[in-house]
């Protein structure tokens, strides 16, 4: 079994959020962060971006989904995320 840890990006609130679980489906992923966090916008592709490049993959269990707020990133300092992973 595996789980992953993904990262969203909201470009509207500019802030980024990094997402542990081990669901494989990205759409029924969303579906249950929408529930968990009571945003029907996390369904919504352009709401909450999945930035592919940053997804890791790892050995275990984690059947909970986790989703924390990653800290601010300067823009002026740091690169868009989107922009790095090509």
């Amino acid at each position: 079994m595996a789980y992953w840890i993904r990262t969203f990006h909201n470009p509207h609130a500019k802030k980024y959020f990094e997402v542990t679980s081990d669901e494989t489906n990205l759409p029924q992923l969303r579906a249950r962060i929408s529930q968990l966090m009571r945003d029907s916008k996390w369904e919504d592709e352009s709401t909450y971006v999945h930035q592919h490049g940053l997804d890791s993959k790892y050995h275990g269990q984690y059947p909970d989904i986790d989703v924390r707020e990653l800290p601010d990133i300067d823009e002026q300092k740091a690169p868009d995320i989107d922009e790095r992973k090509a």
